[in-house]
């Protein structure tokens, strides 16, 4: 804190640092030399949690594929079940649907 605040102290400790041979430059390559090791840990963290992301939107895609499969094979062998409509079961095998877009398919018949 002294070296970022203090003018007098951070020529003191720069004048120090130069009798040993470490200037800005020697003092910022260490920091990074010992930061690397933690940089790493994070890029695999990152790495991993990008892998499992993409294998869960993989999956949705595979569901959302195998419900509107069996949808259309329903529809085609003899119209909806047990008196559903084709588009109350679009909407109950819908993944995911915001209540607002369902009221406005309401409104709009």
């Amino acid at each position: 804190m002294d070296w970022q605040l203090d003018a007098s102290a951070a020529l003191d400790i720069e004048a120090h640092l130069r009798s040993y041979g470490f200037d800005q430059h020697a003092i910022s390559m260490e920091v990074y030399v010992q930061a690397r090791e933690i940089l790493a840990l994070f890029e695999s963290l990152l790495n991993g949690a990008q892998l499992r992301r993409l294998m869960l939107l993989k999956e949705i895609n595979n569901l959302q594929r195998s419900k509107m499969a069996d949808l259309a094979n329903r529809t085609g062998r003899g119209g909806p079940r047990s008196g559903v409509t084709f588009r109350e079961e679009v909407l109950l095998t819908r993944p995911c649907m915001d209540s607002s877009v369902v009221q406005q398919a309401e409104l709009r018949e």
